[in-house]
C-alpha cells in the first residue's frame, strides 16, 4: 500500500467513530487543509492535510474518531 504524508485531490478520507463511518472525498488542497465539497449543497468539509491520528479542523478536544485514507488510484 502506497504510504504518503499529505492527503491528495482524489484521496478518500475515512472517518470511523462509535456511531458510523463516514466517508469524504478531497476535492480540494492547500499548503495545510484538504477540503471535501458535499454536492448536494455545496458544503466544504475541512481536514488537516497532514495524515495523522487527529484530522480534524478546527481541532476537537474529546475527539474519539479514528481516521484512514483510502489512496486515488494512480
Amino acid at each position: 500500500m502506497n504510504k504518503r504524508e499529505l492527503l491528495e485531490v482524489g484521496d478518500v478520507l475515512v472517518i470511523k467513530n462509535w456511531l458510523r463511518t463516514s466517508e469524504y472525498l478531497i476535492t480540494r488542497v492547500t499548503k495545510t487543509l484538504a477540503f471535501s465539497k458535499r454536492a448536494s449543497d455545496g458544503f466544504e468539509h475541512s481536514f488537516k492535510r497532514k495524515i495523522s491520528w487527529d484530522m480534524s479542523h478546527p481541532h476537537i478536544k474529546w475527539n474519539t474518531n479514528e481516521y484512514s485514507v483510502k489512496y486515488k488510484e494512480e
